[in-house]
């Protein structure tokens, strides 16, 4: 005859925390020797410099741990001086931005990994100057007129197949002016009236 031995409740209680605990361990110790391994690949790249022939200016690259090109641009006196360059891992360019004396002035880019242009901008003094353009998908997403670094002016948003979906007025980062909004056909839909961030006419436009 075989004997069933029952395990009492508190016993097959016990048991259970016990292997809960046990893999709560295991999964700490693997956390812990994970992040001993990364750290294990030595200290982040660091700026080379290289100076160039009959000038004050040095030309600075950093790479990673690989060899691969991460920033490039060329310092004067310490500071940040012309186009400044950063790089997907790919090696295609993610950023040109241009300084003056450590601070951005002029153009700005950002490209995807697809080489097409994401972001266009122009600086003056650090601060937003101009134009900001946004695309997506190689399509224009989003412009933005900017003062001194604040939203001043229009700011139109374009449904992805083109066309505008809404455009709207700044004033120092604060809406004011008009807001209209266009469905997909061009039809406009909303038109309002913005002063100091609270609206105070229009609304939704009633087809007829």
């Amino acid at each position: 005859m075989t004997k069933i031995t029952c395990m009492p409740p508190a016993l097959q209680f016990s048991l259970a925390n016990c292997k809960a605990m046990l893999w709560s361990i295991l999964f700490t110790e693997f956390l812990i020797f994970s992040t001993a391994c990364r750290k294990a690949k030595g200290p982040p790249p660091a700026y080379e410099t290289v100076s160039l022939e009959g000038s004050d200016q040095k030309k600075v690259f950093k790479r990673d741990s690989l060899g691969n090109l991460l920033v490039e641009g060329v310092i004067f006196q310490g500071k940040r001086n012309g186009s400044w360059v950063t790089y997907h891992p790919s090696g295609q360019v993610e950023t040109i931005t241009n300084y003056l004396e450590d601070r951005k002035n002029g153009l700005y880019l950002r490209f995807g990994q697809n080489n097409q242009i994401e972001e266009q901008a122009s600086y003056m003094d650090d601060l937003l100057e101009g134009t900001f353009i946004r695309y997506q998908f190689g399509h224009l997403d989003e412009r933005i007129e900017y003062k001194a670094g604040k939203k001043n002016g229009r700011a139109i948003k374009y449904y992805l197949r083109g066309g505008m979906q809404r455009e709207m007025e700044f004033k120092d980062d604060v809406q004011d002016g008009f807001y209209r909004f266009y469905g997909e056909d061009g039809t406009k839909q909303i038109e309002e009236v913005y002063r100091a961030g609270k609206k105070v006419s229009g609304g939704i436009i009633l087809s007829k």
